[in-house]
């Protein structure tokens, strides 16, 4: 029987979502971060996409990356000539056994006919990022691993602030041309403390279950949304044909 990748539920929907978690589902306006670099979101995060990213980043269910593919591939710049993922820390990807930007960026070039360039390393553990502002979202720190042509797309999970794509860009010598991201946050929400041990991250992250934390903060101020390329709406089915 079909189970909804966001809520479980058994025997309804199209095999992938029940019909009440598609109808949740918004799509995300084009941002334009502080330093220029556009970024393309596939939905809003909140609601079923929001527990659709949770679930692919820390409970490895891959088939969640299928769905934000077949969304964000066309919106792939028909400049592209790359995608590179933003890389999780290495602490984190070996905590959780699954890299969300790797799996996304994979999703999204089966469809566009893009090769996927693991471009950036990241260091070994940074502060946690979920639920900061930011200010508190200077951790995140990548070095180059290999030269890119002009042309090339960031690929990310979420964006929240901007911080962490702005980072991947000065890293790369300003080189990408474009993000995609699985969700874009319209609020930024406060969390736990940062702490060095994962455990009581994880532990932290289980109590509070997907949106149980009841402090919410006013929007975010870091970016702003440009025009629209693609209108806020609801899901639709898109083609699976390649972009290029």
């Amino acid at each position: 029987m079909p189970v909804c990748l966001a809520c479980g539920t058994w025997g309804k929907g199209d095999g992938r979502l029940c019909t009440p978690c598609r109808d949740s589902l918004v799509r995300a306006p084009w941002t334009r971060l502080p330093s220029g670099l556009l970024v393309g979101g596939a939905f809003l995060h909140q609601g079923a996409a929001r527990r659709l990213v949770h679930r692919l980043k820390y409970g490895g269910l891959l088939r969640v990356a299928e769905l934000f593919g077949e969304v964000l591939a066309p919106l792939v710049p028909p400049t592209a000539t790359a995608l590179v993922p933003v890389p999780r820390a290495w602490v984190r990807r070996a905590t959780h056994g699954v890299d969300p930007a790797q799996v996304l960026a994979r999703a999204v070039a089966a469809r566009c006919n893009l090769p996927v360039i693991s471009a950036l390393r990241p260091g070994l553990w940074w502060p946690r990022h979920a639920g900061r502002d930011r200010a508190g979202r200077t951790g995140a720190r990548y070095r180059a691993a290999r030269r890119l042509a002009p042309g090339a797309v960031l690929v990310d999970d979420v964006l929240t602030t901007g911080a962490t794509l702005e980072a991947a860009t000065a890293a790369l010598a300003g080189i990408p041309a474009a993000a995609l991201t699985a969700t874009v946050a319209s609020r930024v929400r406060r969390g736990p403390p940062n702490r060095p041990s994962e455990l009581l991250e994880t532990v932290w992250r289980h109590h509070w279950g997907e949106g149980g934390d009841p402090c919410a903060t006013s929007p975010t101020t870091c970016h702003t949304v440009a025009t629209p390329v693609v209108p806020s709406s609801r899901l639709t089915q898109t083609s699976t044909r390649p972009c290029r």
